[in-house]
C-alpha cells in the first residue's frame, strides 16, 4: 500500500504543476488582449460587416425583381407568337389537306385510264424517228412492271382482261413492223424489239405469240444487258440454247456468252473457244486488201479500231466472269498496247502531212515583172531573202507496222484448241436445243 500511495502522490503534483502553467500563460494572454483589442472596436467591426451585407441584399432584390419584370414581358410575347405559329400551322394544314384532296381527286379521276394511257403512248405506227419517246415508253413499262411485281398476287384490278386486251391489239399492230424490218441492231431496230418485249412481259401476253418468232426478234436485242432478263420475263428459258446458237452463226459470239453465263449453260457452249472464234473472225475480217482500197491509211485505221474494239470486248468478258485461268488475257492487253500506240503514231505522223507547208511574203521583198518587146509578161522577179526549198514530209514506211499486212497476230493460248471450221459454223459439240436440256435453272430460279 505504501507504494501505491506514493504514486497517487506524484500524479497529483504533476498535474498541480500543469495547472498552474496553463493558468500562468491564460494570463498573459489576458493581458495582451486587454492591451490591443478594445470591445468597441469589435463591435463596430461587426455593424459594418452588417451594413455590407444588407447592401448587397438590396442589391440583388433589386435585380430579382427586374429580372422578375423581363421575365413577365418574355412570357407574354412567348405566348403572342404561339398564337401566331398555332395560326400558321392549321393556314398549312388546311392548304395541304386541299392539295391533298385535289390529288386524289385527279388519281381517281385518272385511275380507270391510266392502263390505256400506258398503251397508247407504247405505239406510234411507224414513227421510228422518235427514239426519245420510244425510250420514255420504255421507262414507263418498266416502272408499271415494277408495279405490279410489288402488287398482291391477286390484284386483277391492276391487270384486267380488258387491259390485257389492248395491249394484244397494239402488240398485233406492232409485231408485223417488226418482223418487216432487219433484226441488226446496227440498223436502231433494237430499241424497238426492246420496247416490244417489254410491253408483251409488262402485260403477260406472250404466251399469244409463237415462240420461234419471238426468238427471231431476241438476236435484235441480244447485246443489250436486259436481254437476259427480259427472255426470262417473257418464258423463253427453254429456248436460250437455241438462241445462242444463233447468235453463234451470225457471229455474236460475245453476246452468246452473255446468255451462256446469264442461264449457265457453260458446259454446253464453252465460253472460252467463243471468245477465240470472235477474235480470230474479226480479225480476218479486218484485214485490209491494198489492191480494193483507195486510201490505205484511213482503211488501216478502221480495221485496227474494229480490232481494238474486238480485244477490249473480250477482255471485259474474261475479267467479268472470272475466265482468266481459261484464257489468260496478258496477250491480250499486250495486243491493245501495240494497238493504241500505232494509233497514236498514225495520228501524229497525219497531223505532220497534213500540216500547211505556204510561206507568207516577207514585207521588205521586191517584186516587178520582166516585159518582152512584145509588151508580154516574160517572168516575175523577187529580191530579198530567197525562201528556201520546201522538202517533203517524212513518210514511213509502210513495213513499220507489221500488224497492219497480212501477218496475223496469234491469240492462240497453249494447251487449248480452237475453233477450225467456219465464222458461221457452230461447233461440232453443241448439237440441236428444242429445249429439253437439263443445264437449265427453273424459272424461279435467279439467273443473273
Amino acid at each position: 500500500m505504501g507504494v501505491e500511495e506514493q504514486g497517487e502522490e506524484i500524479n497529483v503534483q504533476s498535474m498541480i504543476e500543469q495547472l498552474s502553467q496553463a493558468f500562468l500563460e491564460l494570463e498573459a494572454q489576458k493581458g495582451e488582449t486587454e492591451n490591443k483589442i478594445q470591445w468597441v472596436e469589435i463591435k463596430q467591426h461587426f455593424h459594418d460587416l452588417e451594413t455590407e451585407l444588407n447592401k448587397k441584399l438590396e442589391e440583388l432584390e433589386a435585380k430579382e425583381r427586374e429580372y422578375e419584370a423581363k421575365q413577365v414581358e418574355v412570357d407574354t410575347l412567348l405566348a403572342e407568337r404561339k398564337t401566331v405559329i398555332a395560326s400558321k400551322e392549321q393556314d398549312l394544314l388546311d392548304r395541304l389537306q386541299e392539295l391533298k384532296d385535289a390529288a386524289v381527286a385527279s388519281i381517281v379521276e385518272a385511275h380507270a385510264n391510266h392502263r390505256n394511257a400506258t398503251l397508247e403512248s407504247v405505239y406510234d405506227g411507224e414513227n421510228k424517228d422518235n427514239k426519245g419517246m420510244r425510250k420514255s415508253c420504255i421507262i414507263i413499262l418498266e416502272a408499271m412492271a415494277t408495279l405490279l411485281a410489288r402488287a398482291d398476287p391477286g390484284a386483277d384490278h391492276l391487270l384486267n382482261p380488258q387491259t390485257k386486251q389492248h395491249a394484244k391489239a397494239i402488240a398485233d399492230e406492232w409485231r408485223p413492223n417488226l418482223a418487216r424490218a432487219d433484226t441488226d441492231a446496227a440498223n436502231g431496230n433494237s430499241l424497238e424489239a426492246k420496247a416490244f418485249f417489254q410491253l408483251i412481259s409488262t402485260f403477260k401476253i406472250a404466251s399469244e405469240f409463237d415462240e420461234e418468232e419471238l426468238c427471231k426478234l431476241v438476236l435484235a436485242v441480244a447485246q443489250l444487258r436486259q436481254a437476259p432478263e427480259l427472255c426470262c420475263s417473257i418464258g423463253l428459258i427453254h429456248k436460250m440454247p437455241a438462241v445462242v446458237e444463233s447468235l453463234i452463226n451470225t457471229g455474236k459470239q460475245i453476246a452468246a456468252v452473255h446468255f451462256i453465263h446469264a442461264f449457265q449453260l457453260q458446259e454446253s457452249f464453252p465460253p472460252v473457244p467463243l471468245l477465240k472464234a470472235y477474235l480470230k473472225n474479226r480479225r480476218r475480217n479486218s484485214q485490209v486488201k491494198t489492191g480494193n482500197v483507195r486510201d490505205i491509211t484511213s482503211a488501216k485505221n478502221d480495221a485496227n479500231a474494229q480490232e481494238l474494239a474486238a480485244l477490249r470486248a473480250v477482255i471485259k468478258c474474261i475479267e467479268e466472269y472470272k475466265l482468266e485461268s481459261d484464257y489468260p488475257p496478258d496477250t491480250l492487253r499486250k495486243r491493245v498496247l501495240q494497238l493504241e500506240k500505232s494509233k497514236g503514231d498514225r495520228k501524229r505522223s497525219g497531223e505532220f502531212i497534213k500540216r500547211p507547208q505556204s510561206k507568207r511574203p516577207r514585207p521588205n521583198e521586191r517584186r516587178f515583172s520582166l516585159h518582152s518587146s512584145g509588151g508580154s509578161v516574160a517572168s516575175t522577179v523577187v529580191l530579198g531573202r530567197q525562201v528556201p526549198p520546201v522538202r517533203a514530209p517524212y513518210a514511213a514506211n509502210p513495213d513499220r507496222y507489221p500488224h497492219d499486212g497480212t501477218i496475223t497476230y496469234d491469240y492462240q493460248v497453249p494447251g487449248q484448241s480452237i475453233y477450225t471450221a467456219a465464222s458461221n459454223a457452230p461447233p461440232s459439240n453443241y448439237g440441236r436445243y428444242m429445249g429439253t436440256s437439263t443445264s437449265l435453272q427453273s424459272s424461279h430460279q435467279p439467273y443473273l
